[in-house]
């Protein structure tokens, strides 16, 4: 494979600077303790991506229209990656390593509920693969790769260094400000031991909030998986009490908007979203979905939850003091 240390280096400098809320200054002008820690981190981060970056594929279908990223796990090429990468590919599909040699591989079985999945290369072979992590907590550093964009045979997977912020109450979805982009799902999230953490699911609307598959529910639900079988529904367990920035989701149905905290009241309306056709607004505070009073996030995000796509529903707003009665359409999922 190449060699891509040059890259690596001056593309980590930058992720680590910005990562770290520093400018990277001559040390005359700087600490000394956050220098030298600046340069321990860069030399971890450095070591996970020599070490895992030739695990971190890209996956395609054959005529090479991405779907998003993976990361094998086993010599003989087992895949994780997200459920909906999977959804969006055929039975067989291509898999693209950072050498640009392409394979084929199969889709396994996924849980749905923590948009998890495996996928298998079916070429014969051995190929570089990295090992899971047993546990990950808040606050620890991390670090994101995938094919950003789909596979490019000029450009290894981009690095970008962050924290894990949370871990849903009940779902356990990770939530970290490690930046991603299209393409990224389904690519791996690091320790600074080159384990895998989890997998990317959603970006959010803030690039600084954005969520994972946790590794644990891989280990789960490894052997079911491994067998082809597919449970679940995203939607349930993975969103109710995490409160998502981007939308209230679920069954693929989507509303879009982004709520505050614990409160029905809206923040912010996605572009494009139903509930921008609908014209719900900022500041509009969500009292009633159909015949169901809402109070809390959590009774939209599972009044939303009960719902397909495609589903016309009533819902009730206060604004400006006014109480106004609004129909959406429910969007598909994204």
């Amino acid at each position: 494979m190449k060699s891509y240390s040059k890259i690596f280096k001056s593309a980590i400098c930058v992720a680590l600077a910005g990562a770290l809320g520093w400018t990277l200054l001559p040390e005359t002008s700087a600490k000394t303790d956050h220098i030298e820690e600046l340069r321990e981190r860069q030399l971890q981060v450095q070591n996970v991506a020599k070490s895992a970056m030739p695990s971190v594929v890209a996956l395609t279908d054959e005529r090479m229209t991405g779907a998003g990223s993976g990361v094998i796990v086993s010599a003989d090429g087992l895949i994780m990656t997200a459920n909906h990468v999977l959804d969006a590919l055929p039975e067989k599909f291509v898999v693209t390593l950072i050498d640009g040699t392409e394979l084929s591989a199969k889709k396994l079985g996924a849980s749905c509920t923590y948009d998890a999945a495996l996928a298998q290369i079916t070429d014969p072979g051995t190929y570089p693969f990295v090992p899971l992590a047993k546990a990950v907590d808040v606050g620890d550093w991390c670090i994101a790769m995938g094919h950003h964009g789909g596979p490019q045979v000029d450009r290894t997977p981009p690095v970008r260094l962050g924290k894990v912020w949370s871990k849903g109450r009940r779902s356990g979805f990770l939530t970290t400000d490690c930046l991603l982009s299209g393409g990224d799902s389904g690519g791996p999230l690091f320790n600074l031991k080159g384990e895998v953490i989890g997998i990317h699911s959603s970006i959010s609307a803030n690039a600084n909030e954005n969520r994972h598959a946790p590794v644990t529910a891989f280990l789960e639900g490894w052997d079911r998986m491994k067998t082809g079988e597919t449970w679940g529904k995203l939607g349930t367990a993975a969103i109710l009490e995490d409160s998502l920035p981007w939308a209230a989701r679920g069954n693929g149905a989507m509303l879009g908007v982004q709520l505050d905290g614990n409160a029905p009241s809206v923040m912010d309306v996605l572009p494009g979203t139903a509930a921008e056709q609908a014209n719900i607004q900022p500041g509009d505070v969500i009292t009633m979905l159909e015949d169901t009073p809402i109070d809390t996030t959590l009774q939209l995000q599972r009044e939303v939850a009960a719902r397909k796509p495609g589903d016309k529903v009533k819902i009730e707003v206060e604004r400006n003091g006014k109480t106004l009665a609004i129909d959406v359409t429910l969007g598909g999922q994204s």
